[in-house]
């Protein structure tokens, strides 16, 4: 069903009038193109592109206006800036790339919110709009950069178009030539400039996972590594620039030919035979290398973006602080962690921060006439010597050995509250320092006096308030919610599967158990194997041979149970997982095969008698390998049984 009201038409501009009256008649539609827009979107660009994106900027205002900043705390605002303003502009961004000028004026107005108390007065920005666009764990606030968050956006559609080939911007922009390859030329669009911007971002982590080998290019693709994106390098022979990486299977078997590897590209055999291919015909996928899935995530787009435009000198001006540990994970609410933040960060409008900015000439401490730094302040001054000295720790705490407010918060986690106060170990510090400071301020600007002991009374008041508030976390049961079993039909057998892996060498042995409906044994079998790259490798090979020998003998519905975890729920859900994606194609596609079939997870104890066989498979081809080195006779390996 189409909207005309919401439709229009563009004409080429020689267009004579009568036939777009013609036109516009027979249609229905009277809009023409560039009059308008749709979903808050412009239809069509001029030059001034910065003109047509202000309503976004207003938005934001406007937002501002309705909630007043003046309500809300530091932890407040820090939500607000986070999960509503800066997610104003987000649909925009998906869809177009914001002019410089306009990511500034966002930005601005994301800082005068964070920084000033109310709209009408501006205060000054402590901290840089860098290091507040830097993650928690990395001394920042986690907000977002705008420029590198619109080509995150961008590259989220240049992976859509990667993944559907037949889409209409492929076919429209890409007909007669390689999507990753086009060039920005003169008379591209807005929208698709964005988009290419978008595309550069995703191919530099952009890689190819092997399924059958026919669509990846063995020199010009990057399918060599799961984490980097790795070309073979050297001098390829001439045929090699139109081989695919499917010339180096076998034809039958579908596996790695040892021979072929050693006469293309022998110096990479390790990272070849450590990829699984598809056994059953996959189709080679471009992967994103960031993510453990392989599919892309705007989350980790932005980061890469981020990591490309970071000035490298904000991490070595940061204190030395394990950020996540000492603050944000700190007992105490969301306003002391900002608090104590804005300490670390020098971000408090204490004496020597005026004085160092130029803007006091005079930087006394208010209670007893010394330089007011950060360690004087909550530390070292008579004031502050006495509050800590009547805080209820369990050993006396001596101000004349705090030397550090950051060396201070780290060890203020194991300081112990007295009993009779109820607060918990590590949780009193950063009430203290609040206290101290609201007692500081109090008097400099109300002229309001509060006794050392009336600062701790208070800190440990509002600390016993908060902790009461707190709702206890009840403990979940660390086994797996699992769903009611399947009804299982009549003669179903049940198949138990594990995997044994060497780290060291690489090895991977694999075992299974077949019970019949009774629960009696009917069959068990082992297989191993060599340049297995990981636990989670092992256990697809040992479910994977496990459906293999079941077809064999003739089953036709089956219960498969296995320990791990996540295998079984990428099999249940078609997860796709980069490291086993050949793998997982094989299983459904084996799976397909069965009658009736299905997929639980148990856990390692009740799943011994396949762990065993595994790791039996695996002792004799590492004593194998052993002996062969040694020169001892090799011993025999029991595949099955």
């Amino acid at each position: 069903m189409i909207n005309l009201q919401k439709s229009s038409i563009t004409f080429l501009r020689k267009t004579p009038e009568d036939i777009r009256t013609r036109v516009k008649t027979t249609l229905g539609i009277e809009k023409e193109k560039g009059h308008g827009k749709y979903l808050g979107l412009p239809e069509s660009f001029g030059r001034r592109k910065k003109d047509l994106f202000t309503m976004i900027v207003d938005r934001i205002r406007q937002r501002l206006i309705n909630y007043s900043s003046r309500f809300l705390s530091a932890a407040g605002k820090l939500t607000m800036l986070k999960s509503v303003l800066s997610a104003i502009p987000t649909y925009t961004m998906f869809c177009f790339k914001l002019p410089v000028g306009l990511c500034k004026r966002i930005q601005s107005t994301l800082t005068r919110f964070w920084w000033d108390a109310k709209p009408e007065k501006k205060k000054m920005c402590w901290v840089s709009w860098g290091k507040l666009t830097q993650s928690k764990k990395m001394g920042g606030l986690g907000f977002r950069e705008i420029r590198s968050f619109d080509d995150g956006l961008l590259a989220k559609i240049n992976w859509r178009i990667l993944q559907s080939p037949n889409c209409l911007l492929r076919g429209k922009y890409c007909h007669k030539q390689d999507f990753l390859s086009i060039p920005i030329t003169s008379n591209s669009s807005h929208g698709w400039r964005g988009i290419l911007i978008g595309r550069d971002l995703l191919k530099n982590q952009l890689g190819r996972v092997i399924g059958n080998g026919e669509e990846t290019s063995l020199s010009d693709d990057p399918w060599l590594s799961l984490d980097h994106s790795t070309k073979p390098f050297g001098p390829p022979n001439l045929h090699d620039q139109t081989m695919k990486v499917s010339a180096l299977l076998n034809d039958h078997t579908k596996e790695w030919d040892k021979v072929k590897i050693q006469e293309t590209i022998p110096h990479y055999m390790k990272e070849i035979l450590a990829i699984r291919p598809s056994r059953q015909g996959a189709p080679d996928s471009f992967i994103w290398l960031p993510t453990k899935s392989g599919e892309y995530s705007v989350q980790t787009g932005y980061h890469i973006a981020m990591a490309m435009m970071t000035d490298p000198d904000l991490q070595q001006e940061q204190p030395q602080i394990n950020w996540m540990q000492d603050i944000w994970l700190a007992k105490c609410s969301p306003k002391m962690k900002v608090f104590l933040w804005k300490v670390v960060q020098e971000a408090i409008p204490l004496g020597e921060n005026l004085l160092n900015r130029g803007l006091i000439d005079n930087a006394c401490c208010i209670h007893c006439g010394d330089l007011e730094t950060t360690n004087h302040l909550f530390f070292h001054c008579k004031f502050s010597s006495k509050v800590w000295k009547l805080s209820p720790y369990s050993k006396p705490i001596n101000p004349n050995h705090l030397q550090s407010f950051t060396a201070t918060l780290t060890s203020s986690k194991s300081w112990i509250c007295l009993p009779p106060t109820g607060i918990g170990a590590g949780t009193l510090f950063p009430w203290i320092c609040w206290a101290i400071w609201k007692t500081r301020n109090l008097l400099l600007f109300e002229n309001r006096r509060f006794t050392p002991a009336d600062t701790v009374s208070k800190a440990i008041s509002e600390a016993q308030e908060w902790q009461l508030a707190q709702y206890t976390k009840q403990t979940a049961d660390r086994s797996p919610n699992q769903p009611n079993p399947p009804l299982s039909l009549p003669n179903t057998i049940t198949c138990f599967t594990d995997g044994a892996w060497c780290k060291e060498t690489g090895i991977g042995g694999f075992g299974w158990i077949f019970n019949n409906s009774e629960g009696s044994q009917m069959r068990r079998g082992q297989s191993v194997d060599r340049c297995v790259s990981s636990a989670l490798v092992t256990e697809a090979l040992a479910i994977r041979s496990a459906l293999h020998q079941a077809l064999e003998e003739g089953f036709t519905n089956l219960h498969v149970k296995s320990d791990a975890r996540d295998l079984i729920r990428a099999i249940n859900l078609q997860e796709q997982v980069k490291e086993i994606y050949g793998l997982l194609f094989d299983i459904h596609a084996i799976a397909s095969m069965f009658t009736s079939i299905d997929f639980t997870f148990v856990p390692r104890s009740s799943n011994i008698v396949a762990d065993s066989i595994a790791r039996e498979a695996k002792s004799h081809l590492i004593l194998h390998v052993a002996s062969l080195r040694t020169g001892d006779p090799p011993c025999i390996l029991w595949l099955s049984f």
